[in-house]
């Protein structure tokens, strides 16, 4: 990622989550920074193509990163970025029951309810705007489960 000035010179140049990152959608947050999402390779999990979020302030410093560390077991949104309409997958028996919520990215509900069964569960976008949003997953017995969506 880079940065420049309004006579075209380079401010500063980033590079986020090794060699197998491969970020595909960048949005400003409001606060002169950026959101990033896209996909990666998780060393840990041998998982191929992980989904991950990352914000960076104005300087392209991080200042949040999710993802990367997904487990094949946690529920995952996809497609991220969406258009019109993303799913919830991986929603195991735990997760029946348990309360979502979709925040923007001023921290404002926007929507939510009670996941029931174990999905996967469809979800259109309606009226919700362009943006970065949280889909946050709260069980039964108060587990919090925090993925980062993009909607285009």
């Amino acid at each position: 990622m880079a940065r420049f000035n309004a006579e075209g010179d380079t401010v500063w140049t980033r590079s986020y989550g090794g060699s197998g990152a491969r970020g595909q959608r960048i949005r400003l947050d409001g606060f002169g920074g950026y959101f990033i999402t896209g996909w990666a390779n998780d060393e840990s999990t041998g998982q191929e193509d992980a989904p991950y979020f990352l914000r960076v302030d104005a300087d392209g410093s991080m200042t949040e990163v999710n993802a990367l560390n997904y487990r094949r077991s946690l529920p995952i949104v996809r497609p991220n970025p969406a258009l019109d309409e993303w799913h919830l997958d991986r929603v195991g028996s735990d997760l029946t029951g348990a309360d979502w919520s979709l925040f923007n990215s001023q921290g404002q509900l926007v929507r939510g309810g009670v996941l029931k069964g174990t999905g996967p569960f469809r979800h259109a976008r309606g009226t919700l705007p362009a943006g970065v949003h949280q889909f946050v997953i709260v069980s039964l017995s108060g587990v919090v489960h925090r993925l980062p969506l993009m909607l285009e």
